[in-house]
């Protein structure tokens, strides 16, 4: 993800984060505090060497090819250099004797797809069922938690690769 802050900002009505499609690019415009707007685009990987070289032209080009950003463009001031964010994903065994894990803090994605309040509550949802089986006696700890384990990946595995 590449991002700047910008001043002079004309946003859509509603209070609402922007999200805008271009094939498998994505540009996103948050408001912030004391005025500034975070302007941000995520790429596919391939296109991450053009944008070391020229952050700033690359960000610039990508946003004006939004149709929906291109034409407030004009009128905006950047008030930050271009940065770059990239969050590391990992997947952790979700379990021990006595603790279970859910969400981010056991299967982290990178934000790009808005989709980590869904998993976590998808795992949570998930964990009831297996932590219903041990509460009742009907499988054992660890073999309910293998369940969880497999459950949670199945149901993740496509978002976080």
């Amino acid at each position: 993800m590449y991002y700047a802050y910008y001043s002079d900002v004309k946003h859509k009505e509603g209070p609402a984060a922007e999200f805008h499609y271009r094939g498998n690019n994505i540009a996103y415009i948050m408001a912030c505090d004391e005025g500034l707007s975070m302007h941000a685009v995520s790429v596919p990987i391939e296109k991450f060497p053009d944008f070391k070289r020229d952050p700033e032209g690359k960000l610039m080009q990508e946003l004006e090819a939004m149709t929906e950003i291109a034409p407030r463009l004009p009128n905006v001031h950047r008030q930050s250099p271009v940065l770059a964010g990239s969050i590391p994903c990992y997947m952790r065994i979700p379990y021990g004797y006595g603790w279970v894990l859910v969400g981010d803090v056991g299967m982290a994605m990178d934000p790009w797809s808005g989709q980590g309040i869904d998993q976590a509550s998808t795992h949570v949802v998930s964990l009831t069922n297996y932590m219903g089986d041990f509460l009742s006696g009907e499988r054992d700890w660890k073999t309910s938690m293998q369940a969880y384990h497999k459950d949670r990946n199945k149901v993740s595995m496509k978002a976080y690769r």
